[in-house]
């Protein structure tokens, strides 16, 4: 069995981290021209770092930046365009 690695990513520059806005779905209006460059960058620095091991999957936050970003990686690995959604956790469920 071969071991799984767990690569975190963060989006791309979108328009609400221009305007200083804290996102959210009615503050996101999506990637810039300049944040689809850093994902496609990002994308290919992925491919070219694990050609012997390929990515496997992509889990998606549901915010509109962030699933930009992840269309243009699925682009650039090959992967299906089909994205798992990342399931939410209640802060309730995280205090201790």
């Amino acid at each position: 069995m071969r071991p799984t690695d767990l690569l975190l990513v963060r989006h791309g520059e979108a328009h609400c981290n221009l305007a200083w806005i804290a996102g959210g779905d009615l503050g996101c209006t999506g990637l810039t021209d300049r944040g689809r460059v850093q994902a496609a960058d990002l994308a290919r620095g992925l491919r070219a770092l694990h050609d012997d091991r390929p990515v496997d999957a992509v889990y998606v936050a549901p915010r509109l930046r962030v699933r930009q970003t992840a269309e243009i990686i699925h682009g650039e690995l090959g992967l299906p365009a089909a994205t798992a959604p990342c399931r939410s956790v209640s802060p309730s469920r995280t205090r201790r």
